[in-house]
């Protein structure tokens, strides 16, 4: 009983602290390339810009862990695939295409020929955006397993549990 107990206490804390590499990107986002044409977010200091980054980060974070992470992570651990490649590449997989599914959501008021059109010149003209995100989701993906360890819940329980 202690075991299930356990590995429901990895998961949550993997849950938790997975996400913050969203809010690393974010920040390093702002701190790179953020335009600054806005009118209110010119009116924003440095710092303030960077603390939304975070913020921002964090709350899509959050939310990819509810609809990609936690999801992947269960039908992983249904499959038996509960290596640290099979996270990565799941979550990341998942990730990009949750990504080009809203990016073509999100110019469908222009029709599917332009949303599509749209989706295929970013990852041509700025394949750092999806690579980015790639990335950011590996290292979600790899810091979740590495707390919640699903490989070890095949094996024997362990005192520390």
């Amino acid at each position: 009983m202690s075991r299930g107990l356990g590995s429901w206490k990895r998961t949550l804390a993997a849950a938790a602290i997975a996400p913050v590499w969203a809010a690393a990107f974010a920040i390093a986002y702002v701190r790179v390339s953020f335009p600054i044409t806005d009118a209110i977010l010119s009116e924003l200091s440095r710092g303030q810009r960077l603390a939304l980054g975070a913020a921002i980060g964090l709350s899509l974070g959050y939310v990819a862990m509810l609809l990609i992470g936690l999801p992947a992570h269960a039908a992983l651990r249904r499959l038996g695939r509960s290596t640290l490649s099979s996270y990565v590449v799941a979550w990341s997989v998942m990730a990009l295409v949750l990504w080009a599914v809203i990016h073509v959501a999100g110019f469908l008021g222009y029709g599917w020929d332009y949303a599509i059109a749209y989706l295929f010149q970013t990852l041509i003209e700025r394949p750092v955006v999806p690579l980015s995100l790639g990335l950011c989701w590996a290292l979600v993906a790899a810091s979740f397993w590495a707390v919640a360890r699903p490989d070890r819940s095949a094996q024997a329980p362990s005192s520390r549990d």
